[in-house]
């Protein structure tokens, strides 16, 4: 690396390696010979199978056919759920959705339930398209989900990705492209067993597959697109696919956005401490470490001098930016000396330039790969037609990275659309706090429905 200038502070990891990682000696399997492994190129060249089996009907709505399904991911027992529309015409095919789901914390993934309590951001969402006439595949990924009693597995590759590497959405894509590739299996399943004397067998059109997911479900999305797209070698094609507050970005600026955002008022605060939607405070000072001038839409007031931030003071408790980035960039070297065998002990530098903001600095072997994981940088590859719906004030997928992923997409001869929502929260909704959403603000969650089954009817945009 080369001279550095200002505050400089070596982030040496001198953690195991693999070959002497406890962890790897437990759980081979979640361990890496290199992290290309997972990069786009990769992916597109492995293989991709599965079959998908009923586990148990349930009663979820009269409109609606519902199932717990099984299916694998690299002989991992794994479960999802179906849905599809109670009247079936025998003359015609139910068009799929495959919905890729949001992140959620380990001790929620355990006892998942695929949104069958109604209350879930998905449940509008899967029966809108249901009602649509189309078929829906909730992808339960490894470690999610618990079914008459027996768990999901692949839990270790949550506890050893899901940290600040952020690498855990790239194994819930490969999950998502086995099943992909088992969609045909739903012909063979023997229906009547499951469906009522007075039903006929239900009829998929394989055809019409599209793709749809939400915040971290959108990195799986996005990652499943890149593999599929312009791929002769993989046999289900992908016709459309939406994004609802999709985690777009390349690894690190994710990174460098959400911890900071999540964990210190720096990253959202101008110059002078106070909140003005800027870098640049009511004196004018600057703050150089400025990120995004919306922060999470669920605090209830930004004048931290106010007795009702009392309560906000330890989510925000990390000192500066500095410290957020450089907290986190060392869990992810940490994760990446346990698990990957050809990085040996890597490690980062973090330091503050003449003017103050913070830079990172990686070493080759990282920064060459890194880029690679997840779909943002393969716009090239991108064919089925892909619309992407976010708020102008997100910090988890920024309006600059939609525009920026279209335009090459667009350029790349395949067809992205982008649209925003003002004032929505994360899930597209209106936040309870005026500050966020005004008087007046509408939830864009149903217009992008509605936009989303005109795009998976077909596979073009109505406005």
């Amino acid at each position: 690396m080369g001279p550095l200038a200002g505050i400089s502070l070596l982030a040496a990891a001198a953690m195991a390696t693999p070959e002497g990682s406890p962890l790897c000696a437990s759980t081979p399997e979640v361990c890496l010979d290199s992290l290309y492994e997972l990069s786009i190129e990769s992916m597109r060249q492995r293989s991709y199978n599965s079959a998908l089996t009923p586990l148990e009907r349930i009663d979820y709505r009269r409109t609606q056919h519902t199932y717990m399904m099984a299916y694998t991911s690299d002989s991992l027992a794994l479960y999802s759920r179906l849905d599809f529309p109670a009247s079936i015409d025998t003359g015609s095919r139910f068009p799929l959705v495959v919905l890729a789901p949001g992140w959620i914390s380990r001790k929620q993934a355990v006892d998942w339930n695929f949104g069958l309590d109604g209350k879930s951001t998905y449940s509008p969402v899967i029966d809108s398209f249901v009602e649509a006439g189309f078929a829906v595949i909730t992808v339960g990924y490894r470690g999610r989900g618990t079914i008459r009693g027996n768990r999901a597995q692949g839990m270790a590759y949550r506890d050893a990705w899901g940290n600040g590497s952020y690498v855990s959405p790239l194994f819930y894509a490969i999950d998502t492209l086995n099943l992909l590739a088992g969609l045909e299996s739903l012909a063979k399943i023997q229906w009547k067993q499951w469906l009522p004397m007075t039903e006929g067998k239900p009829k998929f059109d394989l055809n019409k597959v599209s793709l749809w997911g939400h915040s971290q479900g959108g990195d799986v999305a996005l990652t499943a697109l890149a593999v599929v797209g312009k791929n002769v070698s993989f046999a289900q094609p992908v016709y459309a696919a939406s994004i609802w507050s999709g985690n777009i970005a390349d690894r690190f600026t994710q990174i460098d956005t959400f911890e900071t955002m999540a964990t210190t008022t720096e990253a959202f605060m101008s110059g002078d401490g106070t909140w003005t939607g800027s870098s640049t405070g009511r004196n004018g000072e600057i703050n150089p470490d400025f990120v995004f001038p919306w922060p999470a839409d669920w605090i209830g007031t930004l004048d931290t001098a106010s007795d009702d931030w009392t309560w906000q003071a330890g989510q925000w408790s990390t000192s500066s930016v500095f410290e957020a980035r450089k907290r986190t960039y060392r869990e992810m070297y940490k994760t990446f000396n346990q698990y990957v065998s050809n990085l040996g002990d890597s490690d980062f530098n973090i330091f503050r330039n003449e003017q103050g903001k913070t830079i990172v600095e990686h070493p080759t072997s990282v920064a060459q790969v890194v880029p690679k994981l997840g779909g943002f940088h393969s716009a090239d590859y991108i064919s089925a037609p892909l619309s992407l719906h976010i708020s102008d004030r997100d910090y988890y997928s920024q309006p600059a990275w939609n525009q920026d992923l279209a335009e090459r997409i667009n350029r790349s001869g395949g067809t992205a659309r982008v649209y925003i929502y003002p004032g929505n929260t994360h899930n597209l909704k209106v936040s309870e706090y005026d500050w966020f959403s005004p008087t007046g603000t509408e939830a864009g969650a149903p217009l992008a429905t509605a936009r989303n089954i005109e795009l998976f009817s077909n596979a073009s945009f109505s406005d």
